[in-house]
């Protein structure tokens, strides 16, 4: 039904002049002129219809409007610079729409306002600045644009920022931009095939990873050596090991190498560490959420909803189940270097003691830059189970 043989528009206001909602029908026509002159109204609500022509000038006109929906329609042209005189706008949603030129400098005006959606637009240009001065700004999506630059960082001092807040076509492939976008701030990028993924995955990063492995047995060391030196100390109890330190290795292992005298033997055995480290290195790079990696993405932010949708089905039993794998592969090795490094504390034999820190800083890299690929890139419970079974085999 056409807007203009719809006579009752304006009778609506007299009915409630602080709301004007008539979502989800099929209207078609331009925006509702005498809207603009209501000088009452709040709320705007003509989403999800067939609305279409420029956005009027004259909302801007609107003082006490808070919200403005016109989502889901086809309104097309440049988005008009005096609809932010609106200042007191707290909700902005013209998101799936035909919208092109770019996003106005003017959206500053809104100094109160907690959502912004344009997505799914023909928008282009940079992302304003202004945006990151906006000090209420809660939900920001941009994405399925042809935005590119710099995108700003959102002021939030104290609000935890969720996975569906600030959404931008930041990820690859960007065959579909000009230019690239980058955007160090968003939470959820989307690349050209329509697929998006979190920024910051919930993932240790690559500094934390290495950090853990290695702080690990180093500090578990000091902590040893702390009681030794408390003479009657019952937990000294815990390093008295009678059994023969050629025991604590295996020694069908390449890595005895490293408790003899043997220079080729070392040799091999530092050649054999500097593999292992190269290999869980490339896959760490991999697991990366970056241009060349190999992270699935994993979300869908559709311009009908406010939130990303996750197309992952795993979920915490798949990953209780690759940890339980792994570590039953894993188990000796640890429990092994545990022994090694306890023994040598306590014999005082450094060359003990490095053999059973290298073999836990290799086992525990392993186990966290699997987890970490895992998360990277299976979709399903299964997935991480088939992983684990393919990795340890």
């Amino acid at each position: 039904m056409r807007n203009d043989h719809f006579p009752h528009f304006s009778l609506l206001l007299l009915f409630c002049p602080e709301l004007f909602d008539v979502s989800d029908n099929l209207f078609q026509g331009k925006f509702p002129i005498p809207l603009l002159e209501s000088t009452t109204l709040e709320v705007i609500d003509l989403s999800r219809n067939n609305f279409e022509d420029n956005i009027p000038t004259g909302i801007g006109n609107l003082k006490k409007l808070k919200e403005l929906r016109l989502n889901e329609n086809m309104f097309h042209g440049s988005i008009p610079f005096e609809i932010f005189n609106a200042a007191g706008i707290k909700e902005l949603m013209l998101q799936s729409n035909e919208l092109t030129g770019g996003i106005p400098t003017e959206i500053a005006n809104l100094e109160s306002v907690e959502g912004i959606f344009m997505s799914h637009n023909n928008l282009k240009g940079p992302i304003p600045i202004q945006l990151g001065a906006m000090k209420d700004l809660q939900k920001v999506h941009l994405h399925r644009n042809q935005l590119h630059g710099v995108a700003p960082i959102l002021m939030r001092p104290s609000k935890v920022m969720g996975d569906s807040d600030y959404v931008t076509d930041c990820g690859f492939p960007e065959w579909d931009l000009t230019e690239p976008l980058l955007c160090e701030g968003c939470t959820m990028c989307c690349n050209s095939e329509e697929n998006c993924q979190l920024t910051h995955p919930h993932t240790f990063k690559t500094m934390h990873l290495i950090l853990t492995v290695i702080l690990t047995p180093l500090l578990s060391t000091l902590l040893f050596l702390f009681f030794l030196k408390k003479k009657g100390n019952c937990i000294v109890n815990l390093f008295v090991d009678a059994r023969d330190p050629l025991t604590v290795y295996n020694d069908d292992s390449v890595y005895c190498f490293i408790l003899s005298s043997n220079k080729i033997g070392t040799i091999l055995y530092a050649l054999t560490v500097a593999i292992q480290v190269t290999i869980f290195s490339s896959y760490l790079r991999n697991s990366e959420f970056s241009e060349h990696s190999d992270w699935e993405y994993s979300f869908k932010c559709l311009g009908n909803d406010i939130e990303c949708e996750r197309n992952r089905s795993d979920n915490e039993i798949g990953i209780l189940l690759f940890f339980t794998l792994t570590i039953l592969f894993l188990g000796n090795d640890i429990t092994m270097s545990f022994l090694q490094m306890r023994k040598a504390i306590y014999l005082r034999d450094m060359q003990l003691f490095l053999s059973g820190f290298i073999l836990f800083f290799l086992t525990s890299f392993a186990l966290l830059v699997s987890f970490r690929y895992n998360t990277a890139l299976a979709e399903k419970n299964s997935s991480w189970i088939t992983n684990a079974i393919i990795c340890y085999l």
